[in-house]
């Protein structure tokens, strides 16, 4: 079956700490949107908040063109 909704695209992001007795998961994160890169990057910038990240740090992810690296 073919999606044919406005937001096709899902993306889910699964952070898991790993301690003395396993693998324990912290957040899950699952978001739909239309597949750009900014839906990608948008999503990232979610999960990271979501950790514990401050938003200040992560607002400064940013998507910029090829040829623009220091």
């Amino acid at each position: 079956m073919y999606w044919t909704g406005e937001n096709p695209n899902s993306i889910e992001i699964i952070i898991k700490g790993v301690y003395q007795l396993g693998e324990e998961e912290q957040v899950r994160l699952k978001v739909s949107g239309d597949g750009s890169l900014e839906y990608f990057v948008d999503t990232m910038k979610a999960a990271l908040v979501a950790f514990g990240f401050a938003p200040q740090t992560v607002e400064k992810i940013k998507i910029t063109e090829g040829g623009d690296e220091e």
